[in-house]
């Protein structure tokens, strides 16, 4: 069966991509991975404090809007958080992942 060629590099849609492996890895419960890639040019921090306690987080901070996108706290909760680009633009009565910590 023949292969299709790739689309053009400028007519692929991004995705955000979030991996859960639970209990796949010797010594290790649970392996999160993300892939945060619809705007490549958006200002991130990586892996930061959050919020210092009550609980601490640590996770990704949006530099532009604030909030995260994958974050963890000190009792092991683990939270992620996709979007869903919408052909009219970001829908204003819906929360944003700015809300987040």
């Amino acid at each position: 069966m023949p292969v299709s060629p790739l689309p053009a590099p400028d007519t692929l849609a991004t995705v955000c991509l979030l991996v859960f492996a639970w209990q796949t890895e010797p010594g290790y419960a649970l392996v999160v991975a993300a892939n945060r890639d619809e705007q490549l040019d958006r200002p991130a921090h990586p892996l930061c404090v959050l919020r210092e306690s009550n609980p601490r987080i640590l996770g990704g901070r949006d530099d532009l809007a604030g909030g995260t996108w994958l974050a963890v706290n000190d009792h092991g909760v683990v939270a992620g958080l996709t979007n869903r680009p919408s052909p009219g633009g970001r829908d204003l009565s819906k929360r944003s992942r700015a809300n987040c910590p």
